[in-house]
């Protein structure tokens, strides 16, 4: 069982790497490559953060609720309400 320390140290790395993709400073990171150490380490807010905040990677998060079986959250990124916020079209190849 982790230590209170250890939590908050946990809290501030994930908080850090969050701020770091939603920055979307694309010369500082590869989105793939933060992706795959998100997905390894499990961290499914950063999978979520990493996948909205670049629009090459909607179908990993989609792929991603689908693995999570989690049905809503799969029909939001088909229609669009997931990515409504970066004021982008909704995309025509995502269908159900």
């Amino acid at each position: 069982m982790p230590t209170s320390l250890e939590m908050d140290n946990l809290a501030r790395v994930q908080i850090a790497i969050n701020e770091m993709v939603q920055s979307n400073d694309s010369s500082k990171i590869d989105e793939h490559y933060m992706l795959f150490l998100f997905k390894i380490y499990g961290s499914e807010d950063g999978i979520v953060n990493c996948c909205q905040t670049n629009k090459n990677l909607k179908h990993e998060l989609l792929n991603f609720y689908i693995q999570k079986k989690n049905s809503a959250k799969v029909l939001e990124v088909c229609q669009g309400q997931t990515f409504l916020l970066q004021n982008e079209p909704i995309n025509g190849d995502m269908w159900i």
